[in-house]
């Protein structure tokens, strides 16, 4: 009879056991969200950070969220779990990952296209021969994107001339890009620029996008100093946007070393 009574009670307590543990079970069915993705639209929306084989309807839903304004060109977004949470709240049935880091690789800049904006600038100087050096990260927001050089600055010797580039509809921030000739540049031309006061930027990136940094902050005997994540590469002397991972707010910073920046802590708009 003991027997029978303890028999008797396995059998009605083990299906409701599992029927707790499934419907507590988390939603594993559900299409988790992309960590770390990229896009080259202006605007982020929910459909940027699926995974591939989702469903057209989930799909058709996520389009029509809208995350915000795109990182600039070669730069990256973080978007935390709440800011998700808040965006898609019950409009799509998705799990979202700690955080998503969204990247911008844009368009690459041709060296043929920056001899062009030399040549329209001064034409005084055979540009067609010369080796074009820049960082590889230079990225417009459109292919084709029109440039124009607007300011010429001598090198770091005789055969080598600073020219600062820009986009003509604003579709890439401002860039240096160092012009090599093989034989000097004539003096006449030489003495009538100012020096650059920067290096190769190519050769010499002491910070880049996405590696951890140092910021300090210095003013009246305040000695700061914070963990943060420069969102483009640049030379010494550079400044630079960088985000604080921990309030994700973004300060303006000057490159003082190898992932070293220096800040007055205003932030960037």
């Amino acid at each position: 009879m003991r027997w029978f009574s303890w028999w008797t009670l396995i059998r009605v307590m083990v299906p409701g056991l599992l029927a707790a543990q499934t419907a507590s079970a988390p939603r594993s069915s559900l299409p988790t969200l992309l960590s770390d993705t990229a896009t080259n639209e202006e605007f982020v929306r929910l459909s940027d950070l699926l995974p591939m084989g989702v469903n057209a309807t989930l799909r058709l839903a996520a389009e029509k969220i809208s995350l915000g304004q795109s990182p600039e060109p070669g730069s990256f977004r973080i978007f935390t779990l709440e800011e998700l949470q808040t965006a898609v709240g019950n409009k799509a049935a998705v799990n979202i990952p700690p955080q998503v880091i969204v990247r911008r690789s844009g368009w690459p800049v041709s060296p043929d296209s920056i001899r062009s904006a030399a040549q329209g600038f001064r034409p005084s100087i055979d540009w067609t021969q010369a080796e074009v050096v820049f960082l590889p990260e230079v990225a417009t927001r459109n292919p084709r994107a029109p440039l124009r050089a607007s300011e010429l600055r001598t090198g770091r010797n005789p055969r080598t001339l600073m020219l600062r580039v820009e986009c003509s509809r604003r579709d890439c921030a401002p860039f240096w890009a160092e012009m090599r000739f093989s034989e000097a540049v004539e003096r006449s031309t030489q003495s009538k620029l100012e020096p650059a006061q920067l290096e190769l930027q190519g050769a010499t990136a002491l910070v880049r996008s996405g590696r951890p940094a140092v910021l300090l902050f210095d003013e009246n005997g305040l000695r700061i100093s914070m963990r943060v994540l420069p969102l483009k590469r640049a030379a010494l002397g550079e400044t630079v946007k960088v985000l604080d991972p921990a309030t994700h707010r973004t300060f303006l910073a000057q490159v003082r070393g190898t992932d070293l920046l220096q800040s007055e802590l205003r932030e960037a708009k």
